[in-house]
């Protein structure tokens, strides 16, 4: 299984499995939102729709998911890799290939 890199860890990798990350951007979505009912959001629900986010908002809530998770997505592939929560899991646990590999790291 893949771990799925943390910000504060040392080399952005620590262990976090695909359930807490999910919690974690929950947890950002109700914060950015203030709607409690998206801490059950489905992984296949499109995020923009669901959140009622305008694009700019949508755009500072895939920062604060970058900077979080320390990732980078080019601006070009946002929309694709935040356009539901498990695409954006997806992208969390292939950016995080390398945190068990520690030769991809060099």
């Amino acid at each position: 299984m893949n771990t799925i890199p943390l910000q504060d860890e040392p080399e952005n990798c620590q262990d976090m499995n695909r359930s807490e990350a999910k919690q974690r951007i929950l947890d950002m979505v109700v914060e950015l939102t203030r709607r409690e009912e998206l801490r059950h959001l489905p992984e296949d629900e499109p995020l923009s729709l669901a959140m009622g986010l305008d694009s700019i908002t949508m755009w500072e809530f895939a920062l604060r998911v970058e900077r979080e998770f320390g990732i980078q997505v080019p601006p070009e592939e946002m929309l694709d890799e935040f356009a539901n929560l498990g695409a954006l899991l997806d992208l969390l646990e292939r950016q995080s290939a390398g945190c068990a590999d520690p030769a991809a790291r060099e």
